[in-house]
């Protein structure tokens, strides 16, 4: 996985950590052998704030490249 450039790895279970600075643009590029690539973008919205939301605990899901959705 990398994350404004910097690479970091999810345990055995997949959960992973990171820390991003509050209102700031963060691309995550999740990336497993066998799936699609996910790309995720956290960036202001159209009057330049930042939801409010927390990111913690969400679950991302990656799809199988093989799958149908991928054609």
């Amino acid at each position: 996985m990398n994350i404004n450039g910097t690479t970091t790895y999810t345990d055995g279970k997949g959960y992973f950590r990171m820390k991003v600075k509050v209102n700031s643009n963060c691309i995550m590029l999740i990336i497993k052998e066998g799936y699609a690539v996910k790309k995720i973008c956290r960036e202001p919205d159209s009057l330049n704030e930042f939801s409010k939301k927390k990111l913690k605990n969400n679950k991302i899901y990656l799809i199988d490249s093989n799958t149908d959705l991928m054609k």
